[in-house]
């Protein structure tokens, strides 16, 4: 994803889309339902290998989360800067993960869109 902050905002008007059941057709004819699943693919896996391998051990989400919550309760020392952008970028990939699963959430009322979900294994998550 080039702009992970332009995917979140398309996302939230799915989202908001999806909460109107008399929608739903519409989203499922323009196949929302599988450019979602495609993009959450394609973040879960840019989030977990890309990472690891551009800023090495201990950048991952779980290991950065823990650090902020033991920076914010003042067990720890400062984080680094480089700390700090990863924080915030787990945070938008947290954010954009959400509401990607609860539009498709939303459709998975359409048992093709269940299949397709429990296919691509997005029911993992």
């Amino acid at each position: 994803m080039k702009s992970l902050e332009l995917a979140t905002a398309v996302a939230g008007c799915f989202f908001a889309c999806s909460c109107l059941q008399q929608l739903h057709r519409l989203l499922l004819e323009n196949q929302i339902g599988t450019v979602l699943m495609d993009l959450v693919s394609l973040e879960l896996l840019q989030r977990t290998a890309a990472r690891e391998q551009q800023e090495g051990p201990g950048s991952s989400p779980a290991a950065i989360t823990a650090r902020a919550a033991a920076v914010k309760a003042g067990q720890a020392p400062a984080m680094a800067e480089r700390e700090r952008r990863l924080g915030a970028l787990v945070i938008r990939q947290d954010r954009f993960l959400y509401i990607a699963t609860a539009t498709l959430l939303h459709l998975a009322e359409d048992t093709t869109v269940q299949r397709k979900m429990r296919k691509r294994d997005i029911c993992g998550l």
